[in-house]
């Protein structure tokens, strides 16, 4: 690319481990109780901003819920019991106690595999509704407390990705950038590779398409609500949700297959 092209690709060397040692006041502040350890350190850096707010019309169902912690609430069934947090130590594939439809064994447990399932899931949808995740995880039978525990997954993935866009993008301010569209991300790019470690450490998959397109979309609303001032306010960050939530693609069906979590072992 000609140096006078004011085009800036964000393939600066990454500075720390995949979340920053130190952020803008403006990025909350760890919160180490949302991060399940019992998983293999299921979210490294995961943080709670008490200032997200909930999307308006957003697809989720009605209450009861179980609400991550940008806001989002996820319908649940009554008669349901709360108090799962994750996979217990040798829990291997769960207790089958139950049997779907067809016959087939269901766990109420989710392992370390339902885990790196999820996280490959969040490359097509940050904001699954529970009818979806239900969808996605036939061999568990949910409950309130295992539905809980997949919306605060996702709800820990969403953190880890919004502080590396804000991150990203006061960097870009910081170098100069001027113009969003200035602003692009490809999949050499640095912030694409932290993101593809974090979530498809074995590459498991090839990202989609629609992931990096997010991620560019992502990158240049931050840097656009930060450049002009409105991360002093206090839901700066609200319509950033609501634009991403409409970027949510189709998960492929494969990831149904019964034998889908055989292949991330």
């Amino acid at each position: 690319m000609d140096e006078s092209t004011p085009k800036r690709m964000l393939d600066s060397p990454y500075q720390s481990a995949l979340v920053p040692v130190s952020l803008p006041t403006s990025v909350a502040i760890s919160n180490p109780s949302l991060c399940d350890n019992r998983v293999g350190h299921i979210e490294e850096g995961c943080s709670y901003d008490r200032r997200m707010t909930p999307v308006d019309g957003s697809p989720m169902m009605d209450s009861p819920r179980a609400t991550s912690p940008d806001g989002y609430s996820y319908g649940m069934g009554k008669n349901e019991s709360i108090g799962y947090d994750g996979p217990s130590e040798g829990s291997g594939s769960g207790d089958f106690s139950n049997y779907d439809h067809q016959g087939m064994p269901q766990s109420v447990t989710l392992t370390p595999m339902h885990l790196r399932k999820a996280k490959l899931m969040f490359f097509y949808v940050r904001y699954p509704s529970s009818s979806i995740l239900k969808m996605f995880f036939p061999d568990i039978h949910f409950n309130r407390s295992n539905t809980a525990q997949l919306v605060k997954w996702f709800s820990n993935f969403r953190e880890f990705y919004y502080i590396q866009m804000e991150k990203y993008a006061r960097q870009a301010i910081t170098e100069g950038v001027k113009n969003p569209e200035d602003i692009t991300i490809t999949r050499d790019s640095e912030l694409f590779r932290v993101l593809n470690l974090h979530y498809n450490r074995n590459n498991h998959i090839e990202v989609p398409e629609n992931f990096r397109k997010a991620n560019e979309a992502s990158l240049r609303e931050f840097f656009k609500s930060i450049n002009l001032g409105k991360d002093s306010e206090q839901s700066w960050k609200k319509q950033i949700y609501k634009i991403i939530a409409r970027m949510d693609d189709n998960i492929p069906e494969y990831f149904m297959s019964p034998n889908f979590l055989e292949q991330l072992e």
